[in-house]
């Protein structure tokens, strides 16, 4: 290992297999609040975001927002702990956890929601940090929100630097941590905060996605070879 001490990890799409669940989960939303008849396919785009940003997109005003937040959770919350961990991630994550690496998972979905479902598919002893969104949708909008709470919990337990004695490269980007995710939503709010993602391209995202990315992976394997390298 070189300089790396912590690793942040998207969960839908780059820790567990929940695409089909969160698309089923909009398809029984939009049945239910608009009458829509779209398959499960048409809600792609909508994995990885904040959920109140996808159902305004999807047609809801801002003062609907809570009672489709409640029919989305109405099924998802069924199912959420039914979603397999993708192959080789397990893998992936021990060989970090025995190298000494700090892990901690920053995702757009409810924190409670993403420790208990890092609770049922096993992962949860891998990490040190689960950040997610507040359970009122009122902290940690953003995914910026999101990673920054992460970053100041590993802060706290003294398992990465503050920001300010972070070292780094010649970009500037922190070469003590890193992102991995698999939508433009972690490249993004991980760079607001002068963090390099590598997207893994077997979850939601696509090509002009993992181009703007500091690396992109095909598998587990060498997802765990590149990071065990940084």
């Amino acid at each position: 290992m070189g300089e790396l001490k912590a690793v942040l990890f998207d969960m839908d799409g780059t820790l567990t297999d929940s695409v089909p669940v969160v698309t089923d989960a909009f398809v029984y939303l939009m049945t239910t609040m608009t009458g829509s008849a779209e398959p499960s396919s048409a809600y792609l785009t909508f994995v990885g975001p904040p959920l109140e940003d996808s159902f305004l997109k999807l047609g809801a005003q801002p003062d609907e927002v809570p009672t489709w937040l409640s029919t989305y959770r109405e099924y998802y919350g069924r199912y959420m702990r039914d979603v397999p961990i993708f192959p080789g991630v397990m893998d992936v994550l021990a060989q970090l956890h025995d190298a000494g690496v700090a892990l901690a998972v920053a995702t757009s979905k409810r924190k409670d929601s993403a420790r208990d479902v890092a609770q049922a598919t096993g992962i949860e002893p891998y990490f040190d940090v689960i950040e997610g969104a507040g359970e009122d949708g009122a902290k940690n909008k953003t995914k910026a929100a999101v990673i920054e709470a992460a970053l100041v919990d590993l802060e706290h337990a003294g398992l990465l630097s503050a920001p300010d004695a972070a070292p780094r490269d010649e970009s500037g980007a922190r070469r003590d941590v890193v992102m991995v995710g698999d939508r433009f939503y972690d490249t993004d709010g991980a760079a607001a905060h002068g963090i390099k993602t590598i997207l893994v391209t077997w979850g939601a995202g696509q090509q002009e996605e993992f181009d703007q990315a500091w690396a992109s992976v095909s598998s587990a394997d060498e997802l765990g070879r590149l990071l065990l390298t940084l």
